[in-house]
């Protein structure tokens, strides 16, 4: 049960790592439409895809 439950959680983390590249590339592309600063959408996209890859490498 523990291994399937940490392969379920890592599939779910690449999922979300996914995401947030993706998202990178529509938010840093055209910050304006979403309003807010250029900076702003750099800074938390980084954040983001961060936050999603602490997750995989974390032992499973």
């Amino acid at each position: 049960m523990t291994a399937a439950l940490a392969a379920f959680l890592r599939s779910r983390f690449v999922e979300e790592l996914e995401k947030a590249r993706y998202a990178i590339g529509v938010v840093v592309q055209d910050p304006a439409r979403f309003g807010v600063a250029p900076g702003d959408a750099a800074a938390h996209a980084r954040f983001t895809v961060a936050t999603a890859e602490v997750h995989l490498a974390l032992p499973a």
